[in-house]
């Protein structure tokens, strides 16, 4: 266990924002630079690159104000030689008290200050649109981790395993060994050879799990984007999930049928898919819609190895029983392998599942059978989800 894991166990929960804030103020005035780089993409124009190189910055936490009768304690301020610039709030495993978020946007509006929050779980649409109204800005650990990652500072390492250990950081995806496992998974062990190479099989099932955590963190960013304002008595966080779709063989399935036993034996298997996917629903008056993105992993032939596609997927009992059918209410989109095997682009697979999710709202927003208005005013939000 990661020594920062270790000692986050004597603090309660409540605190975890703290905690985080004491970690990176620490190895922050021991290796500024990944500090320097991440606020300079969050905050481009405020801080000068004179500024890093003389020592100028620094983060503090004991920054407090007064809104009302109500004092506030700041996670962390951004100081450049001496003044504060920004405030940042840290979201750990809490989430906004009442009123504790306007507070600090009306604080930073009338003392000229930028501000930042820093989450692990999605905010509401609501802080979000919040964060727009004041134009103001969030971000989550992973934007951060990606500059940690850069440094070989000790410390910043240990901050680094600790974000890792905590299951904050996209991990790099091995295809080759995903392939073996999907492989595995949808076609006969007989004639495969090279492919169930014993590393291959052991290495295959982490692959996959990474990229089920992969998934998460992905969803933790589009959900909030997905969901509409105003519903956070019925929020709920999104799920991730999978999916085993193989394809049969019809001639055996037809021939073997008198013999079938209920299982379906390795040899009728003829490749197929693998959905992995985040699941989120959205509340409406009486019912609920879901909407779900993610990736579906196809076997075919050992020479194509294999198929990657972006998926998306709006389902509902109102779209069932108007007789919608699921292909009418699933989309997908071929992508080259690079988009789930590299962590650096992952704000290019956000924009591009955010895209697919509003083209399908968009294709079901021409269908006559949709049951009500109000699932048709819910498509033509998410048709505009940005």
């Amino acid at each position: 266990m990661n020594l920062f894991s270790e000692v986050q166990g004597f603090f309660e929960q409540k605190y975890s924002g703290r905690y985080i804030a004491r970690l990176m103020q620490a190895v922050c005035h021991q290796d500024p630079r990944p500090f320097y780089d991440f606020f300079h993409a969050k905050f481009p124009g405020r801080l000068r690159a004179s500024v890093y190189r003389r020592g100028g910055l620094r983060l503090e936490d004991k920054y407090s104000f007064y809104q009302g009768d109500r004092k506030r304690w700041a996670d962390l301020a951004l100081y450049l030689d001496g003044a504060p610039v920004a405030l940042v709030e840290l979201k750990f495993d809490d989430s906004f008290h009442e009123l504790q978020l306007e507070d600090y946007l009306r604080v930073c509006k009338k003392a000229g200050l930028a501000f930042l929050v820093i989450t692990r779980a999605p905010l509401t649409a609501e802080e979000i649109a919040l964060l727009k109204k004041y134009g103001q800005r969030r971000a989550h650990y992973m934007d951060l981790v990606q500059y940690l990652r850069a440094s070989r500072h000790p410390a910043t390492q240990m901050l680094y395993d600790y974000f890792k250990e905590e299951g904050l950081i996209m991990e790099a995806i091995d295809s080759r060994s995903l392939y073996v496992f999907v492989h595995r998974l949808l076609k006969p062990w007989g004639g495969s050879g090279h492919i169930h190479s014993a590393d291959g099989m052991t290495e295959g099932p982490k692959q996959f799990s990474s990229l089920l955590a992969n998934m998460r963190l992905l969803a933790s960013e589009i959900a909030p984007r997905v969901r509409r304002p105003r519903m956070a008595k019925r929020e709920r966080s999104p799920t991730v999930e999978f999916e085993v779709w193989p394809k049969l063989d019809v001639k055996k399935t037809t021939s073997q049928l008198a013999d079938w036993s209920g299982n379906v034996p390795p040899a009728w298997r003829k490749g197929g898919s693998v959905y992995v996917y985040a699941q989120t629903p959205i509340w409406l008056t009486g019912t609920w819609i879901y909407v779900y993105y993610g990736f579906r992993l196809s076997v075919w032939t050992d020479k194509q190895g294999l198929k990657v596609r972006l998926y998306a997927g709006i389902s509902g009992p109102g779209l069932k029983r108007a007789g919608i059918e699921e292909e009418d209410r699933t989309l997908e989109e071929p992508i080259p392998r690079k988009m789930i095997e590299d962590p650096d682009i992952r704000p290019e697979v956000e924009e591009a599942l955010l895209r697919l999710v509003a083209r399908l709202a968009k294709k079901l927003l021409k269908d006559k059978r949709l049951p009500s208005v109000k699932i048709r005013k819910e498509l033509k939000r998410i048709a505009t989800a940005n």
